[in-house]
């Protein structure tokens, strides 16, 4: 009977300094929990924070897209009409020499 009780002790010690143990890892974990919901909170909101900043990047990207079009379709009319203007200032230079080459000629004969 007295071997019984003192097993019984034992075990009961046993479940004890167990329970212990165990409470100390339990709040170990709730400690490591903690920890993990608080980074996992911060990069939650880092990753809010560079997805704001890709959509202000993608608007930019796109303003500066059109923007170039918009550019490129204006260089592209001012090209034109500086090569409209250059061909009619070469067809006038042409009339010019045409003419002058024609009054040349009728001085020689004139002479």
């Amino acid at each position: 009977m007295e071997s019984q009780r003192r097993t019984s002790r034992d075990i009961e010690t046993k479940l004890e300094f167990t329970r212990y143990e165990l409470d100390g890892r339990l709040g170990e974990l709730s400690t490591q929990i903690e920890r993990v919901e608080s980074r996992c909170l911060d990069m939650e909101e880092d990753l809010k924070k560079q997805g704001e900043a890709i959509e202000d990047n993608r608007r930019a990207i796109h303003f500066t897209k059109v923007s170039t079009k918009e550019m490129d379709n204006h260089l592209d009319e001012k090209i034109t009409s500086l090569d409209n203007n250059l061909d009619g200032t070469t067809k006038s230079l042409n009339s010019i020499t045409a003419v002058a080459h024609q009054a040349k000629r009728e001085v020689a004969e004139v002479t």
